[in-house]
């Protein structure tokens, strides 16, 4: 939230989701090589790693669009962003290179 004690001053969100469609689509179609399984479920998205399910992820996490719309509500300047990482969801480097 925006901190109305501080004018002109906007914060930087350094911690951000942004999940591109088309690494979803990647994770859909190759995540099973790894034990990893992405569903498209009506209230978001979800991810299983092994026995580990996360939690569900809103679709505004895809939308480019609405992830700036919640910037703007949120008074947020800039979010430092990466792509998630795939070593991190159910693959090894060794895994990758098999």
């Amino acid at each position: 939230m925006p901190n109305p004690d501080v004018t002109g001053v906007r914060p930087v969100d350094i911690h951000a989701h942004y999940f591109p469609q088309a690494y979803l689509d990647v994770l859909a179609q190759e995540g099973p090589r790894f034990n990893v399984e992405y569903r498209a479920a009506e209230e978001g998205f979800l991810h299983q790693d092994g026995d580990t399910l996360s939690g569900t992820a809103s679709y505004r996490a895809v939308d480019l669009k609405k992830r700036i719309a919640d910037m703007d509500a949120q008074g947020t300047a800039v979010q430092a962003i990466r792509s998630p990482d795939p070593w991190r969801i159910g693959a090894t480097k060794k895994s990758l290179t098999n």
